[in-house]
């Protein structure tokens, strides 16, 4: 099912869903050690979707949507993969002016296209951007692959095996 949260998700924070995952004001990790300043340091806030994944703003989090991922604000510091779309930020009302939509420091990767208004940091966190195939999708998707292999394979033991109880 789809997880709605009306408020903030804090630090340590684990969510999982079989649909889709809303929050309304943010995602809130933090760095294991103040002196790390790398998302791959952060303290397992995590959010995973089978399918897609809304929120305001999130910082130092692991996002994994299993279609697309949409941030009305800012994604800071974050390890994100999404199988579809990363889109950060939305236009107003005129269509000319844009609302945030910053993407700084952290791993960004989307199977078909990244999208932002604003990208890196004068800070220098390192942020780091990856379109195409994912390997964690392709990896599930042989695993998944050789699950139905090996079942067809069992259906026609079980076949071969009525047919000579009948015969």
């Amino acid at each position: 099912g789809d997880v709605f949260i009306d408020g903030r998700v804090e630090s340590k924070a684990r969510i999982q869903a079989d649909g889709d995952i809303s929050v309304k004001i943010g995602v809130f990790g933090q760095l294991s050690d103040p002196l790390q300043t790398s998302a791959s340091d952060v303290q397992q806030t995590s959010l995973h979707a089978a399918a897609s994944i809304f929120i305001t703003t999130a910082l130092n989090a692991r996002i994994h949507s299993g279609q697309s991922l949409k941030i009305v604000r800012q994604l800071t510091n974050c390890e994100v993969e999404a199988k579809h779309h990363v889109r950060v930020g939305e236009q107003d009302v005129d269509e000319n002016a844009s609302l945030a939509g910053i993407i700084d420091g952290g791993t960004i990767k989307a199977g078909y296209s990244i999208q932002a208004n604003i990208l890196g940091s004068a800070d220098a966190c390192l942020t780091r951007l990856q379109v195409g195939e994912i390997q964690s999708f392709v990896t599930h998707a042989k695993l998944i692959h050789q699950k139905i292999e090996d079942i067809h394979g069992k259906r026609n033991d079980l076949e071969k095996t009525l047919a000579r109880c009948l015969a």
